[in-house]
């Protein structure tokens, strides 16, 4: 007995399903590739295009990839959704994973931005205003994952009484 074949309107969804997984795996890099061409067209140097790149690649690495504290809020809530359903024994490593992560990614951003300090040329000011944004939104997921682990620690209650009133360090900035 033979495969039967799939009807066109299968076939036509599943082509389309499957240039939409294409274009998100590399929109990403395709918007990275246009701003460096963009910054190389009006003047930019080649230092200045690479750090850009690891400035962007970075930035990425955070865990909402966005330069707002909106993801924290969710992170929060996901946190205390996923210990309501199976404990905070169970996902403390995961916290303790994503801090060591935040850590990491806090001192590759301060590399990046000693580095770049000594940079002249077009764009250069901007870069340096970016790299300490970056910085500063690198310490602030350290010290989010920190108070998010020792408030957890001493109860869940007390991390969601700590969201509600908003006296998470993140709702503070």
């Amino acid at each position: 007995m033979g495969r039967k074949r799939k009807s066109s309107l299968e076939c036509q969804n599943a082509r389309k399903q499957s240039k939409d997984l294409h274009y998100f795996q590399h929109v990403g890099q395709e918007r990275m590739k246009s701003r460096r061409r963009w910054r190389k067209n009006r003047g930019a140097s080649e230092a200045t295009l690479n750090a850009y790149e690891s400035v962007d690649s970075l930035w990425a690495s955070t865990f909402t990839g966005c330069r707002t504290n909106t993801g924290c809020q969710e992170r929060v809530i996901a946190i205390l959704q996923e210990v309501d359903i199976i404990g905070w024994d169970d996902v403390r490593p995961r916290c303790e994973k994503e801090l060591l992560e935040a850590q990491e990614l806090a001192r590759d951003a301060e590399a990046l931005l000693q580095s770049v300090t000594n940079l002249e040329g077009a764009y250069s000011d901007r870069l340096k205003t970016d790299c300490a944004q970056l910085v500063s939104r690198a310490q602030l997921w350290v010290v989010t994952e920190e108070q998010m682990i020792a408030l957890m620690d001493q109860g869940q209650e007390v991390l969601d009484q700590a969201l509600i009133e908003d006296k998470l360090v993140w709702q503070c900035s």
